[in-house]
């Protein structure tokens, strides 16, 4: 008993240690909410009857909002095994991903990250 008792503490520790090493950066949660905020100006340029040079401008222009609201409103906080990251919307912090293991996931369905952004 003792031994199993030992066995699962060392593997805890390690997955614990494994988890602290392998947590996210703070650009790799900008990069997946970026990521969608891209999707999203892409479908309502695609579907703008407007020429192509002037949504190309466009585009340009919608990604650097964007860009500036993700720098003002998102910030990530750094805990001992995940990151998590959250957006400044009407005065409350909504949680729009989790990272761990390296990988980065959103928390809140496309269509709402979209609401926020916009």
């Amino acid at each position: 008993m003792k031994r199993v008792f030992v066995f699962i503490v060392m593997v805890s520790v390690a997955v614990l240690v494994v988890m602290a090493m392998t947590k996210p950066a703070e650009m790799e949660h900008y990069a997946a909410v970026r990521g969608v905020a891209v999707k999203f100006v892409d479908q309502k340029v695609a579907d703008s009857p407007v020429p192509e040079d002037l949504t190309t401008i466009g585009s340009v222009m919608a990604m650097s909002a964007v860009d500036q609201f993700l720098r003002q409103n998102m910030e990530v906080q750094d805990y001992m095994f995940v990151t998590v990251a959250t957006v400044k919307y009407q005065g409350m912090n909504i949680p729009v991903s989790i990272g761990a293991f390296g990988k980065v996931r959103l928390l809140v369905d496309e269509g709402k990250l979209q609401h926020l952004i916009k």
